[in-house]
């Protein structure tokens, strides 16, 4: 199997199984919808609970790589944050970026209507970039979030970078709740890009180094230093680790057609 096709069979299963969670799960994790977006590559929307706004994650670039014998399905996303109308955030995007998200090009549920997407693929409303790791021997998943590291003085773009480790974070309780174990360690890279913020996951079942191997290699960083999230949200993760699937009883689903 291609790496772009396994990442997406990996990424849909884990997705399709929190669109079943009950809505009380789904706010553990912080999704309050999800919706896959039929286009050429792997490509989401999400909209979380305490974010106003929609997302959109799309796949630009995926490949295998390998090393002491591990071999890895990766996939990168570029993330694009779309604010409500009447948010402060609209200033941290172009003049065009503000004209594209007041006209008709979005619809009611804050995303591009399906016959104008090819518009804000072109560039615009980037915010980050997610990476997904996938490991086809062992049980490891490698999960970084990249984003662009805001001046004290840039309140604006304090709160876009923190709207996009929201997500990043919400979608690592999806992935806690749909591979029953939260993410053993969390890092930031030790050495610090000045326009970037670097943050990493590793999530696996073995309790084996080899996750913390496969990141030093994969960033080429002598160092990590370990890095702790709010501790609610580490709990919410561990809680989330814990729910069984046959606790998940919901009537419709979580994505966003409203049943």
């Amino acid at each position: 199997m291609n790496p772009i096709d396994a990442v997406r069979e990996k990424l849909e299963a884990c997705f399709i199984f929190n669109s079943y969670a009950p809505d009380n799960i789904r706010q553990l994790a912080g999704i309050r919808m999800l919706s896959q977006i039929w286009i050429d590559v792997p490509a989401w929307y999400f909209w979380l609970h305490d974010v106003p706004g929609a997302f959109m994650m799309e796949a630009f670039h995926t490949d295998t790589w390998e090393h002491d014998g591990a071999t890895f399905d990766s996939a990168r996303f570029v993330v694009r944050y779309f604010p409500s109308t009447d948010s402060e955030l609209l200033t941290n995007f172009t003049d065009e970026e503000n004209d594209l998200r007041n006209s008709s090009l979005f619809d009611e549920t804050g995303t591009p209507v399906y016959e104008q997407l090819h518009v804000v693929r072109q560039g615009y409303f980037e915010c980050a970039v997610m990476e997904y790791h996938f490991s086809r021997s062992a049980d490891i998943l490698l999960m970084l979030l990249g984003t662009k590291t805001p001046l004290c003085h840039e309140t604006r773009s304090i709160a876009l970078e923190a709207h996009c480790t929201a997500l990043y974070e919400s979608l690592a309780g999806m992935y806690s709740l749909f591979y029953q174990e939260p993410p053993e360690s969390s890092y930031l890279p030790g050495k610090v890009n000045g326009e970037t913020t670097l943050r990493a996951l590793c999530f696996s079942k073995s309790n084996s180094p080899l996750g913390e191997m496969m990141l030093r290699h994969y960033l080429g960083e002598e160092s990590l230093a370990p890095f702790r999230h709010h501790p609610d949200k580490e709990s919410d993760w561990r809680r989330l680790a814990l729910i069984k699937p046959e606790s998940m009883n919901s009537p419709g689903c979580g994505c966003c057609c409203g049943n």
